[in-house]
């Protein structure tokens, strides 16, 4: 769409509407892209009209001068060898291509300019940096025209118009959000048709992109494939790949043929490369998958064997890649296979065993697979001898039972097997073999093949002979000369008697029915043995008698010679007494140790006052038995002599010495920290008696340390003295840096108090300059500095005079000196707005300024925006307190009205605030007529309204203001209303 009035002198061909930016400064980077005619045209005649904005000029100065630099160096960075040139003299070069940028403010990396291969200009509108708004009016999608006009002065203009609508965003589609229409870009044909584009973060030069294509594509092998590749800025192009052959590879169209052998399932790579009249490359690659018919076994089931009648197991395979379906060859009678999708299915009952073949069709090769069904027989099983029915003696082993399986069976179980008797398999026999505990009745079955064959078999015991001892005495230990207790055995179960080897003389054996009584009185210690006679199997049982002529006394533990700590307990000593003894006694055991009988032990036990000897002897029975024991006592250590309580300050050391009472050589004193609280540095240790304790304790908020004191001698220990030392913490002063400030000659105007922030009262202290010497006088909390330098200080705590340790960081202060700011000035921008900007200037000084407007907020920058008109009071501090200026200053702006009625009140207009007696004030009426002239200043008396001293009516009045504005030239147009 346009509304073009084309000139031949130049052309506007392509605008960026919607620049990529940061937010919130789009107004800085937008521009557009115009060619300069047959003749050089100067810059100085350019006028724009945008869109949205009005237009400010131009500007040409080391910042713009900057811009393009860091633009040129992007462009050599991307491959370019073209360059961005500002003009000379202001005059466009005829022919040029021309950029024109919003904004000297522009942001260098957001809108590039790729690899530029020819030369162009660059125009930055002089936009102030306040004025971020954009130039287009592209904020939303309601459908409206813009207009771009740009005129060099008479007869050489040009203007262009687009449909805000639509634009395209970085999708490729119209609408979206703001972000998404980022990229936005219009071009013009020479008679002012647009075209809508989106490049991306891309100026409105041509770019240097390269695209290859949709990608993957798929072929089979030798076939051919169309390519068709984009680019734009390119000089050649040039097609490769890892394989296959092209029609033209250095065309972007062409056709592309894959190899004839190669593999289903590769990937070939290939790769569109252009190159600039630079040198320089941009590539972008597509896949090629080469496919194949595919044919596969969703499960390993395609061989089976089955029971004849029986129906198999689905079979099924998938086919892909380009096949299009499956055949499937040499199924029977009672099988079929069924398609649905891509999978084939083969049911049914075969009426034989068969092997079948399923191949692929359509698509790319034949894929061929196999499978089988086989046929099972039925299973037997045959005894191999007839012995599966046996009886046997208990604990004899069974004659080997042996079955053989065949047909179709596999194997064969074997169940109701007992303990001790197993069956193993080997080939197609298995054997049943052990030794049973008990009769048991088997069954063996076959496994595998068709159908199942069950046979049967038992084994059945014979009772076994039994031997029982009547009474537990079949051992005895009697005194020489005594008749033994009658010992007697029942034998039964299939024993038809038993027999007795062993005797000595003097001892008999007889039987009544099945019992046999060993009677007699023997002349010697002897051993016998009993076995049975008769039934299955022979039960022996042995028994003895012993002769005993003495009693026994044993000591149960190695322990009747003791040494202990006097007045310590013995550990308990005991005795057992045996043999025929009936007791023990004991003798010459001490005061305070006694000795007590629990059935035949005796125990010794007490609190001895001296060391003893004993003797214990048994009593009754065959014989006396005598042994002997002793305890010794060592003498108790020293007990730890008690201290009463210290306290030092962190830092110091315990200094204990610990001695002992009463004082015996040789004895150990041992220390454990058993309670530290808010100390660290105690320490365990031991030591011979006398013993120091040399910790140094420290602690921050105040603690105590208790040490438990034992002493030993051999083994024997002391009881224990705890020791406290209360631990007092250490002043910790805190200084901070502070500055002083001073006059440009060196006096000091204001001074800085260094605070410990600890209280006079609680402390004490002294100050250090910075070569370490005592400042005299300085005795306080605080200290008044009035020279730059470090320094520091140490504090003593007045009752407990504990002192800071003198290396603390935090005791220990640097001070600086920062000169004051000696003038300030204010100069406004934008006269006659609602909105004017002022800019403070401040001379000298060295701290960092602050600044604030009337009773406003602090700010660091010396730029205030939006400042209504007025008196205001500008003020500047720096953050070290120095400096404070203030400056009253005016907004400069016109009067909107006056009533010249003689009431002393508004009864003329002027701009005096302006006061510029070289200005200009003309005010005229409605259509245009001068009425009056006027100088600008405080001591001017205004227009009184009258006109050839006749009063003028009450209407719009209009004025023109020549003026200047921070030393540049402007005129100012407005109205004002008379008021009667």
């Amino acid at each position: 769409m346009s509304n073009k009035s084309f000139s031949q002198c130049f052309e506007i061909e392509s605008i960026l509407v919607d620049a990529c930016d940061n937010g919130a400064d789009e107004g800085y980077n937008e521009m557009f892209r115009m060619k300069i005619g047959a003749n050089p045209l100067n810059t100085s005649n350019l006028s724009i009209n945008w869109p949205a904005q009005s237009w400010l000029g131009l500007v040409q100065n080391a910042t713009t001068a900057t811009k393009v630099n860091q633009l040129n160096a992007a462009i050599l960075a991307a491959g370019g060898c073209g360059q961005i040139l500002e003009p000379t003299g202001g005059v466009l070069p005829a022919n040029a291509t021309v950029v024109v940028v919003t904004s000297p403010n522009l942001d260098t990396t957001l809108n590039s300019f790729g690899a530029l291969t020819s030369t162009i200009y660059m125009l930055f509108q002089n936009t102030p940096p306040s004025a971020n708004a954009g130039h287009f009016g592209n904020y939303n999608a309601t459908p409206a025209l813009r207009t771009l006009s740009v005129t060099f002065g008479t007869g050489c203009s040009d203007s262009v118009s687009y449909q805000r609508a639509n634009l395209v965003n970085i999708n490729g589609t119209v609408g979206g959000s703001i972000s998404d229409l980022n990229g936005s870009t219009v071009n013009f044909t020479p008679s002012g048709t647009a075209s809508y584009i989106n490049n991306g973060c891309i100026a409105p030069v041509q770019p240097f992109t390269v695209d290859a294509g949709n990608t993957p594509l798929n072929a089979c092998p030798g076939q051919s494939l169309n390519l068709t590749g984009t680019a734009q800025g390119q000089a050649t192009v040039s097609w490769s790949t890892t394989a296959g052959i092209f029609s033209a590879y250095n065309n972007l169209n062409t056709t592309f043929t894959v190899p004839s052998n190669a593999t289903s399932g590769n990937t070939i790579t290939i790769t569109l490369t252009v190159t600039n009249s630079c040198g320089a490359t941009k590539s972008d690659q597509i896949t090629v998958n080469v496919t194949g018919n595919t044919l596969t076994l969703n499960s390993a089931n395609n061989t089976q064997t089955i029971c004849a009648g029986n129906t198999i197991t689905p079979i099924q395979y998938t086919f892909g890649g380009g096949a299009t379906g499956a055949t499937v060859t040499s199924l029977p009678t009672g099988i079929t296979a069924t398609t649905t999708g891509n999978t084939i299915t083969i049911t049914g009952t075969p009426t034989s065993a068969f092997s079948y073949t399923i191949s692929t069709t359509g698509g790319c090769g034949t894929v061929t697979l196999n499978g089988s069904v086989s046929l099972s027989n039925n299973a037997t099983l045959a005894l191999d001898s007839a012995n599966n029915t046996q009886t046997i003696c208990a604990g004899n082993t069974i004659t080997p039972i042996q079955y053989t399986f065949g047909g179709g069976a596999t194997g064969a179980t074997v169940t109701g097997l007992p303990t001790g008797i197993t069956a193993t398999t080997t080939g197609n026999t298995i054997t049943i073999t052990g030794t049973p505990t008990s009769a048991f009745s088997y069954t063996i079955s076959t496994t595998g093949g068709c159908g199942t064959v069950t046979l049967n078999g038992s084994v059945s015991l014979s009772n076994n002979a039994t031997l029982a001892l009547d009474s537990a005495n079949n051992t005895q230990t009697i005194c020489a000369g005594n008749t033994i207790s009658p010992i007697q055995y029942t034998f039964g179960g299939g024993a038809t008697g038993a027999t007795v080897t062993g005797l000595p003389t003097g001892v008999t054996a007889t039987t009544t029915g099945n019992t046999i009584t060993i009677t007699g009185t023997p002349t010697s210690a002897f051993s016998y043995t009993i076995s049975t006679t008769g039934g299955c199997g022979t039960v022996t049982l042995n028994g003895s008698v012993s002769l005993s002529n003495n009693a026994t006394l044993a000591l149960d533990s190695a322990n009747n010679t003791q040494t202990i700590c006097s007045g310590n307990t013995i550990t308990p000593i005991q005795y057992t007494f045996g043999g025929g003894a009936t007791g023990a006694t004991v003798t010459g055991l001490p005061t305070g140790v006694t000795a007590t009988t629990t059935g035949n032990t005796i125990t010794i036990t007490g609190t001895p006052t001296s060391a003893f000897s004993y003797t214990i002897s048994t009593t009754g029975g065959c014989g006396t038995v005598t042994l002997n024991g002793s305890v010794s006592l060592t003498p108790y250590p020293g007990q730890p002599i008690p201290l009463i309580d210290s306290t030092i300050c962190s830092g110091d050391t315990t200094n204990l010495m610990i001695g002992i009472s009463p004082f015996t050589p040789s004895t150990t004193l041992n220390w454990q920290v058993i309670a530290a609280v808010n100390v660290t540095g105690a320490n365990s240790g031991s030591g011979i008696a006398p013993q120091p304790i040399n910790d140094i304790l420290t602690s921050t908020l105040g603690g105590y340390v208790i040490y438990r004191i034992t002493s030993t001698l051999g083994n024997c220990t002391s009881l224990y003295t705890d020791y406290r030392i209360n631990v007092n913490p250490q002043p910790t002063p805190i200084l901070k840096n502070g500055t002083i400030c001073v006059s440009p000659s060196g006096s000091t105007l204001q001074t800085f108090t260094l605070d410990t922030g600890l209280n006079d009262s609680d402390y004490n202290f002294l100050w250090y300059d910075s070569n370490g010497n005592l400042i005299p006088g300085a005795t306080n909390a605080t200290f008044e500095v009035d020279q730059i330098g470090t320094y520091s200080v140490i504090a003593i705590d007045a009752i407990t005079g504990c002192t800071s340790d003198p290396t603390l960081t935090t005791a220990t202060a640097t001070i600086t000196q920062t000169i004051p700011a000696s003038s300030l000035t204010v100069i406004q921008s934008d006269y006659f707005s609602e909105n004017a900007t002022i800019t403070a200037n401040v001379l000298n000084g060295t701290g960092t300024l602050q600044y604030y407007l009337d009773e406003g907020p602090i700010q660091s920058s010396n730029v205030f925006t939006n400042v209504s008109s007025g008196t205001h009071i500008i003020s500047v501090i720096d953050t070290d307190g120095c400096t404070f200026l203030q400056k009253e200053f005016l907004i400069i702006d016109y009067p909107k009205f006056f009533t010249p009625n003689d009431d002393g009140y508004n009864d003329t207009w002027n701009i005096s605030t302006l006061n510029q007696p070289d200005a200009k004030l003309y005010i005229f009426d409605r259509y245009g007529k001068l009425i009056k002239q006027l100088s600008p200043t405080l001591n001017s008396n205004g227009w009184d309204g009258t006109y050839n001293e006749k009063a003028m009516p009450s209407t719009d009045y209009w004025f023109l203001l020549e003026y200047k504005e921070n030393g540049v030239a402007k005129e100012f147009k407005a109205h004002f209303s008379l008021k009667r």
